[in-house]
């Protein structure tokens, strides 16, 4: 499984990155770490398309949702997980079919129940 993590914050991007490892295992898992929108945007151009994006709402550059609907363009069917303190922006979420919000910061246990193609 390929999971792409946007978060503008390295320390956060590398801390999801982990819990996944520590849930998933390394041999099940592949995270794609971006420290911004435009550059998942990029990858999708390139043609790598993940089987999920965790993406963070608040970015300096391209913002998540803004992110999310370029993505869309590319995919209606990737899941995509917002990583937010943010929650007021979920309604927004459902205008671009976001599978989940999870509140920063994110425990493991919320990791459990993904299920990604």
């Amino acid at each position: 499984m390929r999971l792409a993590i946007v978060d503008d914050e390295s320390v956060y991007r590398n801390h999801v990155a982990e819990l996944i490892y520590a849930v998933y295992g390394t041999e099940t898992v592949s995270c794609y770490l971006y420290s911004d929108g435009s550059e998942i945007v990029k990858s999708f151009e390139n043609g790598f398309v993940p089987d999920a994006v965790f993406l963070d709402i608040e970015m300096k550059e391209l913002d998540g949702m803004s992110t999310a609907k370029v993505i869309r363009q590319y995919s209606k069917d990737i899941p995509i997980i917002f990583l937010t303190s943010h929650t007021e922006m979920a309604l927004e979420g459902y205008e671009v079919d976001a599978l989940r919000f999870l509140s920063k910061p994110i425990k493991k246990d919320k990791l459990l129940p993904l299920r990604c193609a």
